[in-house]
């Protein structure tokens, strides 16, 4: 191989792996949604969240955790690819007595949401189908424009279970946008 295609095959590799380094990707508690499950685990132990004791009883590609999250004692959930072992995405589930406590948590969730994500979202409250008990919001690199794509999406819901002592709970759905195409690739060749 000659000298200058040998600098433009390393240069071309050198595009790549800094377009790869570059890539945002959507943050749960200040932690990148990204890497290994065990290396987002251990991050996630140092903010104190301890590491659920019934994980055995889990399907394949989801870990928990129990947790604060925002001022408010949870349950995390996250998903990752089975095979590569790559995160894609995080739940947060709050416990709520009534659900007058369960809409109140949806708000105070969805209003720091809001003030966090104000320039850097779409939001459901934007479509006129909006709902009471759902609210999804796009989250952008910068300002959104026409055709950007998101680095993720964040989605927050009132849900009702009639066997539970807690009868609702709001859940927070954080899904990276890259972790989540790369998990349905993968997925894909299963097919």
């Amino acid at each position: 191989m000659s000298m200058s295609r040998l600098r433009i095959c390393l240069a071309f590799i050198l595009c790549l792996i800094s377009l790869q380094l570059s890539a945002k990707h959507l943050e749960f508690m200040g932690i990148p949604i990204t890497g290994t499950i065990n290396s987002f685990q251990t991050k996630l132990l140092a903010k104190e969240c301890k590491l659920y004791q019934y994980n055995y009883l889990l399907s394949n590609g989801v870990r928990a955790f129990e947790g604060v999250f925002a001022g408010k004692d949870c349950k995390i959930v996250v998903a990752y690819n089975n095979r590569t072992k790559q995160v894609y995405g995080v739940a947060v589930w709050v416990d709520c007595n009534s659900s007058d406590t369960a809409e109140n948590t949806f708000n105070y969730y969805k209003d720091l949401l809001t003030k966090k994500y104000e320039d850097l979202s779409i939001d459901s409250d934007a479509l006129e189908d909006s709902s009471e008990t759902y609210f999804g919001m796009a989250i952008f690199e910068a300002p959104p424009m026409e055709g950007m794509e998101p680095i993720g999406r964040i989605g927050i819901t009132i849900n009702d279970r009639d066997d539970y002592d807690n009868p609702y709970y709001v859940a927070v759905l954080y899904t990276d946008a890259i972790g989540s195409s790369e998990n349905v690739k993968d997925l894909m060749n299963d097919l």
